[in-house]
């Protein structure tokens, strides 16, 4: 199984959304990001073409 470089710049914003809200959680689940998830998908992280940049660009302009 592979992840999304999107995806994990998506989680990595929803942690730093949570910390404005509960510091201490957000601080959980940014040690579960760094110690689990980035670990589990350092060598199985599909990366960003142009492709997909200009794609998400024009979907955050919705």
């Amino acid at each position: 199984m592979c992840i999304s470089a999107l995806t994990l710049i998506e989680i990595e914003k929803g942690i730093l959304k949570f910390a404005r809200k509960d510091p201490t959680q957000a601080h959980r689940l940014q040690r579960w990001y760094q110690e689990r998830v980035l670990i589990e998908f350092a060598w199985r992280t599909l990366d960003i073409d142009s492709a997909v940049c200009r794609l998400c660009a024009r979907r955050r302009m919705r």
